[in-house]
């Protein structure tokens, strides 16, 4: 049914996991069906883009930093009586490098991939050699 396929895309499992664990196929098969069925294909391209949308958004955060609130409770006792006191903090969370650099060579390639440099190294080294 596509709209299991579809539904375990959507829960974050892999096309091998849903492939073996859930259809009992190995991921070959699944494959080869993706390529001979476009539902098939659609479905699963469904299923994953909440969830690749998801963690596109906290990546994001992630490398740009953020607040969060959070909530603490504190119980204590004044004058035989029980009472609550409520604080909110909020936390900065600092920008994350790791997570600056990943998005960037991702999304923008041309200026970012390490191989980029590796490519412009290697004309370098064949234009010494020429020059030689």
């Amino acid at each position: 049914n596509l709209l299991r396929i579809e539904g375990w895309a959507r829960d974050g499992f892999t096309e091998k996991q849903i492939a073996n664990t859930k259809m009992g196929i190995s991921e070959f098969t699944l494959s080869r069906w993706k390529k001979e069925n476009e539902l098939l294909r659609d479905a699963i391209k469904r299923g994953k883009a909440p969830a690749d949308t998801l963690v596109e958004n906290q990546m994001y955060k992630r490398a740009t930093g953020y607040a969060t609130v959070e909530t603490i409770e504190e119980i204590y006792e004044e004058d035989g009586v029980q009472r609550k006191h409520v604080r909110r903090i909020t936390k900065e969370i600092p920008p994350d490098v790791t997570a600056q650099i990943f998005w960037l060579k991702n999304r923008k390639p041309a200026y970012w991939r390490d191989r980029r440099e590796a490519e412009i190294a290697a004309k370098e080294q064949v234009k010494v050699i020429l020059d030689v």
